[in-house]
């Protein structure tokens, strides 16, 4: 594709004005695709002309891809509009809420993209069911990094927000991978990682002990990168103990659990908030600062002995085998926020003995944040009982399509076994009534 920075904005232009709207849609979207969608520096006179063609297919491919604020906004405007086809502005409104590149502006008047403070507060409020995919959209965009950090933090102007409706946009914002990224280079720090990183530890303290509030932040710890979820600058065990006293019904425990089979979901995340934040930093007299780590191996809560497992890098095989005994699915839950486990191969073969169930995919995304971080890390697995679990999990799962075919073959052929059943036994139903007629008739000659 020819659109860079090195050809002229005006060849660009023609070469695009002339081509069937299909082809400027997939080069828009392959343009918006690639690193960063070269957001900054984009001449913005491509997509302001593109606007110009006002091709319905072209617009859509502009609202989901353009960097131009101008363009994004005229776009909303039209796809706001009471007049016209409503799916298809409604389409125009997604895919603006959608776009990664328009919020990443450093300046700008609005926390989101072209939507201005208040009309995000209006989608958060919102008691529309036809406008609560427009709020997902919007906060699930990559590009809203601004937003989740005000909204954490409940900064102005969203520090008014209903409780449940703030509990359902945080619940809903753990899809957003923003959360995970940390884009500070030799240039500067990332300042909006840096306030979800403040924001999700305030959250932690904050959310309700409720079951709404133990999901919402079930799902947004279990959603982050454990290198950029923090720490505390004091004891943090008033955290864990927090969610002790919260008693779940049989109703939630039944709709909702983790990854550790042998966990309900508070204990699951009493040792997550234990594996990720069991350490705390504190001034010594002379001014230094000292690191404190939390629980050991023969701590009697639960939490505390997953904060050593997810820290103590000399564990050997056979005190992992010691701590599985005693644990179970915590150790090897904990055991994966052990990146000294993991570079060791020893005992990461181990600990992939120890694997099962849905801990499975939290191996793999633990393996593959390091790959990230560290390339020469493998995220293959490195023993012959690790190859097979994954293998076993990428094995293809059927559709449900499949599964509803399945079931309707199996109930044919139950059907089918319990006809031949009945067919056989009134057939000799029969032969026994023609016995007997035998025996009972006799002919009168």
């Amino acid at each position: 594709m020819v659109w860079d920075r090195k050809t002229p904005t005006s060849i660009t232009i023609t070469r695009l004005l002339n081509l069937p709207p299909a082809t400027v849609y997939e080069e828009l979207k392959d343009f918006g695709s690639e690193e960063g969608g070269l957001w900054m520096g984009r001449d913005h006179t491509v997509e302001e002309a593109l606007l110009r063609r006002n091709d319905p297919l072209i617009d859509l491919g502009l609202a989901q891809y353009c960097a131009s604020h101008d363009v994004a906004s005229a776009l909303f405007k039209r796809g706001s509009l009471p007049i016209g086809d409503v799916t298809y502005n409604k389409a125009l409104r997604m895919a603006v809420l959608g776009n990664t590149l328009v919020p990443r502006r450093i300046m700008g008047r609005s926390t989101f993209g072209v939507l201005t403070d208040e009309q995000v507060l209006a989608l958060i409020n919102t008691d529309d069911k036809e406008k609560t995919d427009e709020l997902s959209a919007m906060l699930i965009n990559s590009g809203a990094k601004k937003l989740l950090d005000k909204l954490y933090n409940e900064e102005k102007p969203f520090d008014q927000i209903p409780r449940d409706k703030f509990i359902r946009a945080i619940y809903w914002s753990h899809a957003n991978p923003g959360i995970r990224d940390d884009d500070s280079n030799e240039h500067g720090p990332d300042m909006d990682a840096y306030g979800i990183r403040k924001g999700l530890k305030r959250l932690m303290q904050t959310l309700p002990v409720t079951e709404d509030g133990l999901r919402t932040a079930y799902w947004l710890l279990k959603s982050a990168d454990p290198h950029n979820a923090g720490s505390f600058d004091e004891d943090p065990t008033p955290l864990f103990r927090r969610w002790q006293p919260l008693e779940l019904s049989a109703d939630f425990k039944k709709y909702h659990d983790g990854d550790a089979h042998a966990l309900d979901m508070k204990e699951e995340f009493q040792c997550m908030l234990a594996s990720i934040y069991g350490h705390y930093s504190i001034k010594t007299p002379d001014k230094k600062m000292k690191i404190v780590y939390l629980g050991s191996a023969d701590s009697p809560e639960l939490y505390l002995r997953c904060a050593y497992y997810a820290r103590e890098r000399k564990m050997t095989p056979e005190q992992m085998d010691k701590a599985h005994a005693r644990d179970t699915d915590a150790f090897t839950l904990a055991a994966l926020y052990n990146d000294g486990l993991l570079w060791n191969p020893k005992t990461r073969a181990r600990l992939e003995h120890f694997i099962s169930g849905r801990l499975i995919y939290r191996y793999k995304r633990r393996c593959e944040q390091l790959n990230r971080k560290h390339p020469e890390f493998s995220a293959k697995p490195v023993s012959e009982e690790g190859v097979a679990l994954l293998e076993d999990d990428e094995a293809p799962r059927p559709t449900e399509e499949q599964k509803r075919l399945e079931r309707l073959e199996a109930l044919v052929a139950a059907n089918g076994k319990q006809l031949s059943n009945i067919y056989k036994r009134l057939w000799w139903a029969f032969i026994l009534v023609m016995i007997a007629v035998l025996l009972i008739w006799k002919p009168h000659f």
